[in-house]
C-alpha cells in the first residue's frame, strides 16, 4: 500500500485521490489478512449475524508523503 501511495504521489501531475481496499485469503489459517486505504469499511457478516467491520489501514492513497498503513486480520 505505501508503495501504491507514494505512486500516485510522485506520477501524477494533477492531485489525484484513490481509496483501495485489499486483501488475501489464507486458506490453511482460515484467516483474512486485509489492508483498506480510505474505503468505506467492508464487513463480515458471520453465520450468527456478528457483524465485523474491516476498517484498519490508513489514509486515501495520494494524500500525504509518508501515510501509513496498518494491516488488520479477520
Amino acid at each position: 500500500m505505501k508503495a501504491l501511495d507514494d505512486f500516485v504521489l510522485s506520477h501524477t501531475r494533477v492531485r489525484k485521490l484513490l481509496s483501495l481496499f485489499v486483501a488475501i485469503i489464507d486458506e490453511q489459517k482460515w484467516a483474512l489478512h486485509y489492508i483498506n486505504a480510505g474505503h468505506v469499511p467492508p464487513v463480515i457478516v458471520r453465520w450468527a449475524g456478528e457483524i465485523i467491520k474491516l476498517d484498519e489501514g490508513g489514509l486515501l492513497l495520494g494524500v500525504i508523503p509518508d501515510a501509513t498503513y496498518r494491516r488488520g486480520t479477520a
